[in-house]
């Protein structure tokens, strides 16, 4: 994959890498909260040297020395066993030792010790414990002796204090660790679904799979409570669609406009296009025919499923007036699918589609048809030829890019350039995104 696949990845699966950040952020705000919360209080013991002898110079340097080997005793039993005995700490000198540490600060004379509890007092209280037995025991180990000319004098210079904070858990810390977490998981499962994701979900995965743009996104039918706001949806989607018509034909609409299925069954959205963006056209007042071919889907005309349509003009069992209906008071004229079954076996009638087509044509300023990809015995390929303007359709979620990219490359093999792609069923809240907004103003012909 180039950079640029990258980006279109992360660009349309933007919603993945938002998700899996948020999830890895709620995870590590509550692992912070459960985790048990642990202070650390710090006592500082100073260490000087005294000699008669010796100059301060001297005195300092043996204190330098001295002071490496301190930290070590910390541990040791007879530091730990006074304080486990004080009747404040509740704590055994197991205990103890695993919540104490020493140190000796680089080029200084002090020994720290930091001690770790869940009580901020106690952790104070314990580093000044053992801080005191540190030096009892260091004073019993370097007492002055006959033979001794330096006396080690140690003393607790900076008590220990209760802290106001908990050291860990570091929620801030572990707040951005979950973010990096939660941006790396979301930027692999996003490239993971861009690269093996075949669904239609937007005008990219169009232009991807077919190079083609979308002239318009169709909403899908709501809930009721939302049928008023995808009504509106439509309309302003029929108007993209037949002003994006317009400028690919220079300003013409074509007088045969066919709308092709590129999945091999036709979504319910197929007919509401045939049904709505053909009233639409018949508002403008034109001479518009809705002409119902396909049947392989639901019909978009149910009310005349079952009276004689295009099937029965095919079969010369009907001519155009017979099988031909006012719709929505005479705005719109439909000629339905017909109750008459070809056979895929009359090849000679079903070569007669695109004459018909032609012929029905003659009569109006626009007939709009639909066809399915498989022959029903009519399919595509024999109405494809005759169209002025031929539009794929891809269902949202539903059609494949392999389904789409097929159906594109067909049609150029038919001679035929479609002018675009329409997508179906288009969530609300989806429709629009990534389209890019038809430049209306520049024809005046929807």
């Amino acid at each position: 994959m180039e950079l640029s696949d990258y980006l279109r990845a992360f660009r349309k699966h933007w919603l993945i890498i938002a998700f899996a950040v948020f999830l890895a952020v709620d995870a590590a705000a509550l692992v912070s909260w459960k985790m048990p919360k642990v202070f650390e209080s710090s006592a500082l013991v100073f260490i000087s040297a005294d000699s008669r002898t010796s100059s301060s110079y001297e005195n300092s340097q043996f204190s330098m020395q001295r002071v490496k080997s301190y930290p070590d005793l910390v541990n040791s039993p007879e530091v730990l066993e006074p304080v486990a005995a004080n009747p404040q700490i509740k704590m055994t000198e197991r205990e103890i030792r695993n919540s104490v540490r020493a140190t000796n600060p680089t080029e200084t004379v002090y020994v720290e010790i930091t001690a770790e509890a869940r009580d901020s007092d106690k952790a104070a209280l314990l580093a000044n414990l053992v801080a005191a037995s540190l030096v009892d025991h260091i004073k019993a180990i370097e007492s002055t002796g006959p033979s001794q000319t330096t006396a080690v004098l140690p003393v607790v210079a900076v008590p220990a204090v209760a802290p106001n904070w908990a050291t860990s858990p570091n929620v801030t810390v572990n707040l951005a660790l979950g973010a990096l977490t939660g941006i790396s998981v979301g930027l692999l499962l996003a490239l993971a679904r861009y690269r093996f994701s075949r669904r239609i979900s937007s005008p990219l995965d169009v232009r991807d799979a077919s190079g083609l743009p979308v002239l318009a996104q169709i909403a899908a039918e709501p809930a009721r409570r939302r049928r008023e706001k995808y009504a509106e949806a439509n309309q302003l989607a029929y108007r993209e669609l037949w002003t994006s018509v317009l400028l690919q034909t220079s300003g013409q609409l074509p007088r045969v406009m066919l709308l092709t299925s590129a999945a091999d069954i036709p979504s319910a959205g197929s007919g509401l296009l045939l049904r709505d963006g053909s009233r639409f056209l018949a508002d403008t007042g034109r001479s518009v025919c809705a002409l119902e071919i396909d049947g392989t889907g639901e019909p978009a005309f149910p009310d005349h499923a079952g009276e004689p349509g295009f099937a029965e003009i095919l079969a010369h069992d009907a001519c155009l007036p017979e099988a031909s209906y006012a719709f929505d008071g005479g705005a719109l004229t439909v000629v339905p699918r017909g109750v008459h079954t070809t056979s895929p076996l009359d090849v000679d009638v079903a070569r007669r589609a695109g004459t018909v087509v032609k012929e029905i044509a003659d009569n109006f300023d626009i007939v709009v048809t639909h066809t399915g990809y498989h022959p029903n015995p009519i399919g595509t390929s024999l109405v494809a030829p005759v169209a002025d303007g031929v539009v794929i359709l891809a269902s949202y979620g539903v059609t494949t890019t392999v389904q789409l990219s097929r159906a594109a490359l067909e049609l150029k093999a038919l001679g035929v350039a479609p002018l675009g792609v329409v997508l179906l069923d288009v969530p609300l809240r989806q429709r629009g995104h990534g389209l890019r907004p038809v430049n209306q103003h520049r024809l005046q012909g929807i």
